[in-house]
């Protein structure tokens, strides 16, 4: 059998650290992999993966200037995180049912967390808030359902924790939806 083909969207969650969850919002990801079988139940998928989180204005210059000031504006924070790696998937077929099958995911690899400039105005001035960068390794887990859609393409939908090993480990929790083509 040749590979399988994974291209994937979704919605991306951040979670920890606490200034990661309250100051981003739920963002989105974008996705792809190639999978070989390595046995009947078990795949390796490796694959890159973007997220991309906006910053919450409010909460963000709440934060920073320790008062919700109507008089403050931001420009610039989003987050990027780009990955590459590669998933174990375990399938779990269902007995009675042949158009669903569930399947438990884990990864790892190497990531580049990207935080852009922040231009910060408030009441007692303007201030830059440089950019930062780091890399670093990642692990992940989820689960997930291949759903029949045709003779060699299924829809998959697929829910994981993923976390950043940084100085602050970072974890966010991408729900992905794709097409996966065998």
């Amino acid at each position: 059998a040749g590979p399988n083909y994974y291209i994937n969207t979704g919605i991306s969650k951040p979670f920890d650290p606490e200034a990661f969850r309250g100051n981003w919002r739920t963002g989105y990801e974008l996705g792809a992999g190639v999978g070989f079988m390595l046995s009947e139940k078990l795949e390796i998928i490796p694959g890159f993966h973007y997220n991309n989180f906006s910053l919450n204005d409010a909460n963000f210059l709440a934060d920073y200037s320790g008062e919700d000031n109507i008089f403050s504006s931001i420009v610039g924070g989003t987050t990027h995180i780009f990955d590459i790696g590669a998933d174990l998937k375990y399938l779990v077929p269902a007995k009675n049912i042949s158009t669903v099958t569930p399947y438990l995911i884990g990864g790892a690899g190497f990531a580049s967390h990207i935080i852009s400039k922040k231009d910060i105005v408030t009441e007692t001035g303007a201030f830059v808030d440089p950019k930062l960068s780091t890399q670093s390794a990642w692990a992940g887990a989820g689960i997930g359902f291949e759903f029949v859609m045709g003779k060699r393409t299924y829809l998959v939908l697929e829910g994981k924790f993923n976390v950043l090993f940084e100085e602050e480990t970072t974890v966010y929790a991408p729900i992905r939806f794709g097409i996966l083509i065998k």
